[in-house]
């Protein structure tokens, strides 16, 4: 009797310890992952800086000269090209990971949990 019990307690802990690493495991994943999502927002942002510097040379720079201007367009444009090539990309990959994490990504920018847990994620970033 006292033998089934033990044996009943340590599967019932072993399910328990499972459970357990596999949430420590979705946690560290969880961790890097977000971890990597920062350093690519940080990226971003620098190109942002450096987009609001090259509007402000632009702005100089047509005072100055139409051939200035020209090639100020095409730097703004193969920037602009690669900033939004590049923030699709994050939006790709925020979707596989909210995926991989067990979220729904929902038309209106929110991510709901599917399992009794809900969590909201507010997206803020906009379509056009």
């Amino acid at each position: 009797m006292k033998e089934r019990q033990l044996q009943e307690t340590e599967a019932k802990y072993e399910v328990l310890r499972k459970g357990l690493t596999e949430q420590v495991e979705k946690q560290r994943y969880s961790e890097k992952t977000c971890e990597g999502l920062c350093e690519d927002i940080e990226v971003e942002t620098q190109k942002w800086l450096q987009l609001r510097d090259l509007e402000r040379r632009a702005t100089a720079m047509i005072k100055c000269s139409v051939s200035g201007q020209r090639q100020l367009a095409r730097k703004l444009d193969a920037f602009l090209t690669s900033s939004c090539e590049a923030m699709s990309n994050l939006e790709l990959e925020l979707t596989v990971v909210l995926r991989r994490l067990g979220l729904d990504q929902k038309s209106d920018g929110k991510a709901i949990a599917n399992s009794a847990d809900v969590m909201l994620v507010q997206s803020s970033h906009q379509s056009v």
